[in-house]
Formats: C-alpha cells, structure tokens, sequence
C-alpha cells in the first residue's frame, strides 16, 4: 500500500522484448555517489529531468554501449 501511495509502483513502458525488470522504475533511495569530480548523490544527478545510467558495477562495456 504505501508503494501506491508514494507514487513507487509506477512503470513506465520499455521498448523491447528484453529489458532489465528494474528499467523503467523509479531509482532507488537517494544513494551517495563517488564519481570521477566529486561525491554526488542520485537525486542530485536527477535535477535535470533526463533519464539517467547509473553503471554501479563499473562496467566500461555498458558505458561504451550508453554514451552514444
């Protein structure tokens, strides 16, 4: 119920027949980032209104595959 009320158990719809489950949901709690510049912060990141990558497993194939 509370996932109702807080808005959480929205999905957006993802084109494709192969996604992650998680894609398309809302990120997690505000989680502390350490990147390259500076600490950070996922709502911070999120101010900009676009969707964001967050590659926490460091994977540089991932980022090649995003950048563009």
């Amino acid at each position: 119920m509370g996932m109702l009320i807080a808005g959480a158990h929205i999905r957006y719809p993802m084109p494709g027949a192969c996604h992650h489950p998680m894609a398309g949901t809302f990120a997690p709690p505000d989680l502390v980032l350490h990147t390259d510049k500076d600490v950070t912060g996922v709502a911070q990141l999120l101010r900009l209104a676009r969707p964001g990558l967050f590659d926490l497993a460091d994977r540089p194939g991932l980022r090649e595959v995003a950048r563009g």
